[in-house]
């Protein structure tokens, strides 16, 4: 249907049926003591009324890029008030079928005969629907909504975020290009992405060729180079946190036959094989070679890594001296969450986090190599010797990473959920982090949730053996080897969602009573908020 009899400056009223659907189920409950008839309209026209321009300007350039498989042109539509114009423009239409008809019939041809006859039926439908139209696109409809009000009141908040009853709440181009998206999907039956979908970055979209592997490799990724291990070994255990707890452990030792320049000897060579355990060893040149092998890997194991682009645009020019580091917080569903997150970031061009990652990888003889020079730095979940000393070290390690602009991700659950849903969170990440920031040391941190969902999870067979009581099968080289078969399954795709960051210095302003900070605080010699970190559960993949 080209064109239709009456005007795009018209109002026309539209009727989403999601909201239709959600207005029989509050309907039931609001009017169910109502001894009268109501009549509940989910129209458009008088609270949020949309032109039938509106319509034209957003479905007619996506069936345009979105092309059906069976069109006959390319699609156009418009509204033209004068039934004369309108009779004169379909006339003009129906030449070329006039022209096709006499073709075929002197060329004696069953194939222009057939073009000619689908032509026929195109031209008679679209003038058939255009007169079925015609009441309601050469008149206005306005609806009194006065009960569908009547609803959203009687909704508490919570049930107004279920379900849609509020019509002004609808972006109405988006709106139209999932209309159009629908038609073409379920009516005509074509495999297509929907909108939504289409305008996220497909991270695994193919190169054209192996070299631009390797350009894509060399280009992208944000250049970071942190402080060398050896200078960040000696700022951390130089610090007044780890200077005091050395001394607190001098004056509880039950060593007596060694002397206490022997024995602080022996603290500082354990606080050094502490660090290096922990510490990652931040390398360029390894994150792109990462970020090379990655790009392979996901390309065999799944379909698409969908992200939203617009979600990642934030990040993009970011001021940290003015809105303090960013903390990332992915949930935590599969090893493969700490990889995905940082390859994200690496293909948007955009800085490599620090990652907290689990002691198990340490066993994993090269990888934790590659993952401590991508970013990575291994947290003990369970307890070591000189306890206090690793937990001071750990707490000046984070914090300065905090202080040096690094990026940090860590896992607000701990460890991967093998059921599918939240775990409890932990806060002793959190602590540091938020400790850093009452202590006056950053402007502001920015915590950014992020969401991961995978059709197939790579490790989701052995879930169901841990969830029945099953020991976790240790990490090694060899099992990393034997998964190698898997780069030959189909793991489906992988949605990934970016949430608004949320501002630490904001949202205490917000919900934290004028006074109450104070209170709950003690202050150093510096005027200082000092808080202290009283769970000591720590965050690992």
């Amino acid at each position: 249907m080209h064109e239709v009899r009456g005007s795009l400056d018209n109002i026309g009223d539209q009727i989403p049926v999601d909201m239709v659907a959600d207005a029989i189920i509050v309907a039931a409950a609001c009017f169910a003591q109502s001894p009268k008839l109501n009549i509940i309209h989910s129209a458009s026209s008088t609270k949020h009324p949309v032109k039938w321009r509106v319509a034209r300007d957003a479905i007619v350039p996506y069936f345009n890029q979105n092309q059906p498989e069976k069109r006959v042109s390319r699609s156009r539509f418009t509204m033209i008030k004068s039934e004369k114009m309108l009779k004169l423009t379909q006339y003009s239409r129906r030449i070329p079928l006039y022209a096709l008809k006499g073709a075929a019939k002197v060329l004696n041809s069953p194939d222009l005969q057939k073009k000619a006859g689908l032509l026929k039926m195109v031209v008679t439908r679209s003038e058939s629907v255009a007169v079925s139209f015609k009441h309601f696109t050469m008149n206005e409809w306005f609806f009194s909504v006065d009960n569908t009000t009547e609803m959203q009141r009687f909704c508490s908040p919570e049930e107004l975020e279920i379900f849609s009853l509020d019509i002004t709440k609808v972006d109405w181009p988006k709106y139209f290009v999932n209309f159009g998206w629908g038609l073409q999907r379920f009516v005509l039956k074509e495999p297509l992405e929907p909108p939504s979908e289409a305008k996220h970055m497909n991270l695994l979209e193919k190169h054209k060729h192996y070299l631009s592997e390797i350009q894509w490799a060399l280009n992208k990724g944000q250049n970071f180079y942190p402080r060398s291990n050896a200078e960040m070994k000696s700022v951390i255990i130089s610090s007044t946190r780890v200077q005091e707890v050395m001394k607190k452990l001098m004056k509880e030792r039950k060593e007596t036959n060694i002397s206490d320049g022997e024995y602080l000897k022996k603290l500082q060579n354990r606080a050094d094989y502490l660090c290096e355990a922990m510490f990652a060893t931040y390398s360029m040149p390894i994150i792109r070679f990462m970020a090379w092998a990655m790009n392979k890997i996901l390309k065999s194991i799944y379909e698409k890594v969908v992200v939203d682009e617009t979600s990642l645009a934030k990040f993009k020019n970011y001021d940290q001296k003015q809105n303090g580091p960013i903390v990332l917080l992915p949930t935590h569903r599969s090893y493969m969450d700490f990889l995905l997150v940082s390859y994200i970031f690496f293909a948007y061009g955009l800085k490599a986090p620090h990652i907290a990652a689990a002691e198990d990888f340490l066993s994993v003889k090269v990888i934790h190599r590659l993952l401590r020079a991508s970013g990575a730095f291994f947290i003990r979940r369970k307890e070591v010797e000189h306890m206090d000393l690793y937990r001071a070290l750990l707490y000046e390690y984070v914090q300065r990473l905090l202080l040096d602009e690094s990026w940090l991700e860590f896992f607000v659950e701990g460890t991967r959920s093998r059921a599918g849903k939240m775990l409890p969170p932990k806060f002793g990440l959190m602590n540091i982090v938020t400790d850093t920031y009452f202590d006056y040391k950053l402007p502001d941190v920015q915590f950014v949730p992020i969401t991961l969902n995978y059709e197939k999870v790579v490790e989701g067979d052995t879930f169901p053996y841990e969830l029945l009581g099953e020991q976790k099968v240790k990490e090694s080289l060899l099992r990393v080897v034997r998964a190698a078969s898997m780069l030959y399954e189909n793991f489906g795709r992988v949605y990934i969602e970016f949430g608004e960051p949320i501002s630490l210095k904001q949202y205490i302003e917000k919900y934290t009573p004028k006074g109450q900070l104070q209170e709950n605080t003690g202050t150093t010699q510096e005027g200082q908020i000092e808080v202290s970190s009283k769970n000591n559960e720590l965050f690992c993949s």
